[in-house]
């Protein structure tokens, strides 16, 4: 509903490709063993989120920045193919 002094962006959301799990419609050369294993994985991921709250667990396909920040603190020296971490002999 609009409200006056509110700044407003245009969105929306797209459901593609969503089907009852028995019409599913696979390719000639679908690999229906790694259909399965994806189905299960999904599976508990459903059940361990029930378990201990949703969005316990998640793809890490949908972190943002703030949900993951990467850590550096025992990352190996660069020197072979960095310049400015080249180390430097004082005479």
């Amino acid at each position: 509903i609009f409200r006056e002094g509110y700044r407003y962006k245009k969105s929306g959301v797209i459901l593609k490709d969503i089907t009852r799990e028995r019409e599913l419609q696979t390719g000639l050369f679908s690999d229906m063993e790694s259909l399965e294993k994806e189905r299960r994985l999904m599976d508990a991921l459903d059940r361990i989120n029930k378990n201990l709250g949703r969005n316990n667990l998640k793809p890490a396909s949908v972190l943002n920045e703030e949900d993951w920040q990467m850590k550096s603190s025992f990352r190996s020296p660069r020197y072979t193919t960095r310049w400015e971490e080249l180390p430097e002999v004082s005479p």
